[in-house]
C-alpha cells in the first residue's frame, strides 16, 4: 500500500514538473518588489534580510548590464506600488 502511494505521489510530481511555467527574469524582480514593499509598509521584522537576499538575485540571475537595469528598474517600481498600495489600506 505504501508503495502505491509513494508510486501515485510520485507521478503527481512529475506530471506537476512539467507543467510548470518558467517565469521570466523581469516577472520574477516584479513579484520580488511587491512582497518587498508590503514588507516595508508591514516594517516586517524580516525585512532587511529579505531586501538584501532579494538584491542578489536581482544581481546574480541578469545576463547582462541591460537586463539587469531593467530588473532594478521593475524592481523598484513594483516596491513602490505595493508600499503604496499597503500603506492605503
Amino acid at each position: 500500500m505504501n508503495k502505491l502511494i509513494l508510486a501515485v505521489f510520485g507521478l503527481f510530481m512529475c506530471i506537476n514538473a512539467a507543467n510548470a511555467q518558467n517565469v521570466s527574469y523581469i516577472e520574477e524582480m516584479r513579484a520580488l518588489g511587491a512582497v518587498s514593499g508590503q514588507g516595508l509598509a508591514c516594517n516586517a521584522s524580516k525585512y532587511d534580510t529579505y531586501e538584501m537576499l532579494s538584491r542578489a538575485i536581482l544581481i546574480s540571475k541578469a545576463k547582462s548590464n541591460e537586463e539587469q537595469l531593467a530588473g532594478m528598474n521593475a524592481y523598484n517600481e513594483y516596491k513602490a506600488s505595493a508600499f503604496i498600495s499597503k500603506i492605503e489600506d
